[in-house]
């Protein structure tokens, strides 16, 4: 909703270090905000209403990722940033309103960016 900027040099350094738990030689599982978890559990409910509105929602499947979703979210809670206690509420939260979301008669994904 907004003019993007692009800029063809780069100019931002990282100043904080992100803590992350190395699983393999190539996957690696990075910590993160309580904004950031609410927000993954809040999209799944414009998923599940993107889908269903073309004809792609199958409920049991996209309630097993929901599911896995939430998985990978406690073990990086555990795992990774060690605050199981602050970051559940965030989940919870994520997931109630992805609900409310899912239910939305009235959403509809904006128009493409032709």
């Amino acid at each position: 909703m907004t003019q993007p900027a692009l800029v063809d040099t780069f100019i931002l350094a990282r100043t904080r270090d992100i803590p992350r738990l190395t699983l393999s030689a190539s996957r690696k599982l990075n910590g993160t905000s309580d904004m950031v978890r609410y927000h993954i559990m809040r999209n799944r409910g414009y998923m599940a209403r993107y889908f269903a509105l073309y004809g792609d929602f199958h409920p049991v499947w996209f309630g097993l990722g929901t599911a896995l979703t939430l998985a990978k979210e406690l073990i990086r809670l555990i795992a990774v940033d060690h605050s199981f206690r602050k970051g559940v509420p965030a989940l919870l939260r994520g997931i109630r309103d992805a609900r409310v979301l899912r239910q939305d008669q009235t959403w509809e994904p904006m128009p493409a960016l032709v």
